[in-house]
């Protein structure tokens, strides 16, 4: 039987400017390409059930983040910046969803379409240096800043973190390949003109000069953009469900209308900073969020609706301490590796929203700034190894004591595609149990199959996946051999006849020939009709 451990986990979260890494809930996950198989396998369908089968899951000790960034309130507190995402609108789909997102920095110097200080779901470009050619920064769309190296006469590639590179190509345009295989395009103005994922799903973006004009992807889904003639700010959205406007002030974002009335305010009072975001209103009056600055530009006090839940940051050098709303304090020792901060200890009660259960703990980092070493309070250790791609390539919990168990994982040539994962078996002392994946043509993970033990006795266990030209999922035939198991998906047309159900899930058969049918998709992409195996209609 395939050893199951006590899992937590983490749940990535928007990384704050200029932070490579990412703030954590309660639970630890090791493959970030799950984030690829996710999107590519399931658009929505089990996905939770499907991640825990695919990751390399393992025990760790009580440890908060190794990275200083509060999710909950969307604060970094090594460099006190407050990132503040909201998202206007999310539209479904069959293989990713098609949104627009905006994220605030308040110490961001960048004047974006949106005002100062935001950034935006197709805003990603490169920035090129004009006297310093050996570096590219990508500006992501969340406002974080990657910088990447040259590695040679036309490549350049980032310090920290699992490996990427930008091309200079022979027709004078960019382009940025994911190890999982997404390509990012950009024009010889380095701007972002396609995102191709490896099934064949695409999103391609237009421009007018240097302005963009609209986004649309191989499901007909499509955004359009109006600006101010004079400041060149954005106005209006166009979308399948009507259009959403902004409101600029003194070069500030301080309105956004949603086409079905609602709306958020957006306030700038800080008197060291006019472009300071300090609270957020929506349309019943609730102050969703608000934020203290110090003299500074650093985030001292920030809160919770209408003021509530408070947490305090006090800045000492490389020390921070947080306090939370029931004044529990945590007080953080950081250190900086390639410009980009880090938590190397923490001691204290620790406060309920920043992350562990511990009172204490210290972390050591590998030269591309990824974790080596964790220690818990308890002095219990987490060794981790990674190869020259910055994979993850082991995780040893418990390492030199009696329990130590150790996760090996093991990929594919040049990529971040999981080959095997072979972890410690718990019924079978010294011996293991492997996971290992294949992948098609398209980069879609194409079988699963589990070698483990049921008592002493060896068992082999495999999962086949299959798709389409584009990348969806049309069938689940699952490890048992005696039985029909096997679930089948199946879509409408991608055709622009079909409207909003173009390119949809249309029908799901389940093991026992049983349909369920989802009709009538609205300019969301949800399905609005649902008629299950007994022809009962539920209408959304």
């Amino acid at each position: 039987m395939t050893a199951v451990y006590p899992v937590t986990i983490i749940w990535v979260n928007r990384v704050p400017q200029n932070n490579v890494l990412k703030r954590t809930i309660s639970v630890k996950i090791y493959n970030r390409n799950i984030e690829m198989i996710n999107r590519n396998i399931f658009s929505g369908l089990f996905r939770f059930a499907f991640i825990l089968t695919v990751l390399n899951v393992f025990v760790l000790p009580s440890y908060a983040s190794t990275q200083p960034y509060i999710a909950s309130y969307g604060v970094n507190f090594a460099t006190g910046n407050k990132v503040h995402t909201e998202t206007d609108i999310s539209i479904s789909g069959p293989v990713d969803s098609f949104s627009f997102v905006r994220t605030y920095n308040s110490q961001s110097t960048e004047e974006s379409v949106l005002g100062y200080g935001w950034s935006w779901s197709f805003g990603e470009y490169l920035l090129l240096a004009p006297d310093d050619e050996s570096r590219i920064v990508r500006v992501l769309s969340s406002g974080r800043h990657i910088a990447h190296t040259r590695s040679g006469e036309s490549t350049w590639t980032n310090l920290t973190g699992r490996k990427t590179t930008i091309t200079l190509e022979t027709s004078g345009e960019y382009t940025l390949a994911k190890m999982h295989g997404t390509v990012h395009t950009y024009n010889a103005q380095r701007k972002l003109t396609q995102i191709q994922e490896p099934g064949g799903y695409t999103r391609t973006f237009t421009y007018s000069g240097d302005q963009l004009q609209s986004v649309s992807d191989s499901f007909g889904r499509s955004f359009s953009f109006a600006y101010n003639s004079t400041t060149g700010y954005l106005e209006t959205l166009t979308t399948p469900v009507g259009d959403f406007t902004y409101t600029y002030l003194n070069s500030n974002l301080v309105r956004m209308d949603r086409p079905y009335g609602s709306f958020r305010e957006y306030r700038y009072e800080d008197s060291n900073d006019p472009h300071n975001l300090t609270s957020v209103i929506d349309e019943m009056g609730v102050e969703v969020m608000s934020v203290v600055y110090d003299s500074s530009d650093r985030v001292e006090n920030a809160y919770q609706a209408n003021g509530s839940e408070e947490i305090t940051i006090l800045y000492n050098g490389m020390e921070r301490t947080v306090t939370d709303a029931l004044n529990n304090s945590t007080v953080y020792q950081l250190g900086v590796k390639h410009g980009v901060a880090h938590i190397d200890s923490f001691t204290g009660a620790g406060c309920a929203v920043c992350g562990g259960s511990g009172d204490s703990g210290s972390a050591t980092y590998t030269d591309r700034n990824q974790p080596d070493e964790l220690t818990d309070g308890r002095n219990n250790v987490t060794k981790y190894g990674y190869d020259g791609a910055g994979n993850r390539t082991t995780v040893t919990g418990a390492k030199d004591s009696p329990v130590e168990r150790t996760v090996t994982t093991t990929y594919y040539p040049d990529t971040d595609r999981v080959h095997t994962v072979t972890r410690d078996s718990v019924a079978n002392p010294g011996m293991s149990t492997v996971t290992t994946w294949t992948y098609d043509a398209n980069d879609n993970p194409d079988t699963k199959t589990e070698e483990g033990y049921k008592g002493t006795t060896p068992i082999t266990r495999t999962t086949d996946y299959d798709y389409d030209a584009l990348g969806r999922l049309q069938a689940v035939d699952g490890p048992r051999t005696d039985a029909n198991d096997t679930l089948l998906y199946e879509y409408y047309p991608d055709s622009a006849a079909y409207g909003n159900n173009r390119g949809m899930l249309y029908k799901v058969t389940n093991t026992l020939d049983q349909v369920i049918e989802y009709q009538d998709y609205n300019g969301l992409r949800k399905a609005e009709k649902i008629i299950d195996p007994n022809g009962i209609e539920t209408l959304l």
